[in-house]
C-alpha cells in the first residue's frame, strides 16, 4: 500500500499539478492550494472539489498547530 502524501500548491493556477500526480499514481491524502484569482479557483473547484483553497500564499503560515504541519514530502 502506497503512503498518502499532503500537497500544498502556492499559485496552483487551474491545478494541474493535482492532474499529474493523479496520472502518475500519487495517493495525495489532502491537497491544500493557494491560489487568489477567482477564475482559476472556480475551475479547479468544478475539476477538483476535494482541494482546499486556502486563500493568498502571503497569508499561510507553518505552525504547529496548523494544518500544514506534516507537508513536507514534495
Amino acid at each position: 500500500m502506497q503512503r498518502k502524501i499532503n500537497v500544498f500548491s502556492a499559485f496552483g493556477g487551474i491545478e494541474c499539478g493535482k492532474v499529474a500526480m493523479d496520472m502518475e499514481g500519487f495517493e495525495i491524502g489532502t491537497y491544500f492550494s493557494s491560489e487568489i484569482d477567482e477564475y482559476p479557483i472556480a475551475i479547479t473547484k468544478a475539476n477538483h472539489p476535494d482541494i482546499i483553497h486556502v486563500g493568498s500564499v502571503t497569508d499561510v503560515t507553518f505552525t504547529s498547530t496548523h494544518p500544514f504541519t506534516n507537508i513536507g514530502d514534495l
